[in-house]
């Protein structure tokens, strides 16, 4: 008996009278040993819009052995069976999937499975932001790979990026567009700049995360006939690239939505010390009835917290936590703030991470520097994100990981208390 003997079996009964049969249900052979991946699921998946996808992993080794999906590196809840099954996906479905298997001996995480969902509906954006191709549908789709991408001399850069792709949309009429990198096997960052030279942009709207699974969603105000620049990049240390999908579409409407045009920021402070998260939104016109605010703590509203500044006047352990705010404006549209964490700490400044690379992404690195007789402390909110390529410690996977940096002044030894 052989690792690679292991699987699922079924057997098909036949007689003169039905020559088709009757299959039994399968029974599942596991061969006892090392955790072993015997079948892993294939490297990338081509299909067009309505096919049924299925992914399959086979493993060996001793039981129970455990299984869990993910996409782009974040868990998909209750997929936590030896198969996978999309079934009528869309441009959206597309993504990097991938399973972790497990048995308490040894857990092994596939290579990834990219599914492209094929449905462009124009041609790809390119590198070069000269050669982008220019859109003028109120709706559609747009695919590409852009690993070989860069970043030219002057192209605005959010931080993390450096694999850009552009193309250029004018707007047929006035209204909000929906944008989303939704379907993209990669962290994004998308960006939508007014302008049409590199040395004239002007930023109008931005995201990273906020379509969940490392995709990027925004809206904005789009002007009939205004030319709209977009970008779509990867986040990474220089950018990532790979296969990706925009999608947008415009509702034609006189209304129109708040922009925040500067997110809140971390904070990372002293027990006792104040914090203030602060957002700043584009300008009313004249006239308008002003925005409003809301802030919210760990999903909950916090009571009189309704103006662009919230503040924490002196900061304990019970203020640990995930913040963000609703702009919302008197046609009832709103825009939601990312949300930001606040970490107590010494010293101060020095974040647990949620993604190893803004550890070196930071003006000087974000390593806290530590030498014989010193301690750092920091105490960070929970839950946090898998990514990609996070570690698989004690044999079982982790749902989350932060990450902080330490830079020994000496040699020896450092202790970690949890």
């Amino acid at each position: 008996m052989q690792a690679a003997d292991a699987g699922s079996y079924s057997v098909v009964v036949t007689n003169a009278a039905d020559a088709k049969g009757v299959r039994s249900s399968g029974a599942t052979l596991n061969v006892v040993g090392p955790l072993g991946i015997v079948e892993a699921p294939p490297r990338r998946v081509d299909v067009p819009p309505g096919a049924t996808v299925r992914l399959q992993v086979i493993a060996a080794g001793t039981p129970p052995i455990h299984y869990q999906w993910r996409l782009n590196g974040i868990w998909l809840r209750e997929e936590t069976n030896a198969t996978l099954t999309l079934s009528e996906v869309q441009p959206a479905s597309g993504g990097d999937f991938s399973v972790v298997v497990w048995n308490g001996e040894a857990a092994i995480t596939t290579d990834p499975t990219t599914l492209v969902v094929h449905a462009a509906t124009g041609p790809p954006p390119t590198d070069l932001f000269k050669e982008r191709p220019t859109l003028r549908e109120p709706k559609g789709v747009l695919q590409g790979n852009s690993d070989q991408a860069g970043a030219e001399p002057g192209e605005p850069i959010s931080r993390g990026g450096g694999k850009s792709v552009w193309f250029q949309w004018v707007a047929p009429a006035d209204g909000i567009v929906h944008l989303t990198t939704r379907g993209t096997s990669f962290d994004t960052l998308l960006s939508v700049f007014a302008g049409t030279e590199l040395s004239n942009l002007t930023p109008v709207t931005r995201d990273d995360d906020r379509d969940g699974f490392y995709r990027s969603v925004l809206a904005f105000n789009a002007t009939n006939g205004q030319p709209y620049q977009i970008q779509v990049d990867g986040f990474g240390l220089g950018g990532v690239g790979g296969d990706f999908t925009v999608i947008w579409q415009l509702e034609i409407t006189n209304e129109w939505v708040p922009i925040i045009s500067a997110d809140p920021l971390r904070q990372a402070v002293r027990v006792g010390d104040r914090a203030v998260f602060q957002v700043q939104t584009e300008p009313t016109p004249p006239g308008v009835p002003p925005l409003t605010y809301q802030w919210f703590f760990n999903g909950q509203a916090i009571r009189e917290a309704t103006g662009p500044e919230f503040m924490v006047p002196k900061t304990a352990s019970e203020h640990v936590g995930f913040y963000s705010v609703v702009v919302r404006n008197q046609f009832g549209r709103f825009v939601v703030s990312p949300v930001v964490d606040l970490q107590l700490g010494f010293p101060p400044g020095f974040f647990f991470h949620d993604k190893p690379q803004l550890m070196f992404l930071t003006s000087g690195g974000q390593f806290v520097p530590i030498g014989v007789g010193n301690s750092v402390f920091t105490q960070a909110p929970w839950p946090a994100s898998a990514g990609p390529k996070d570690p698989t410690p004690c044999n079982s996977p982790l749902v989350g990981t932060l990450w902080q940096g330490l830079n020994a002044t000496n040699s020896g030894r450092v202790q970690v208390v949890t």
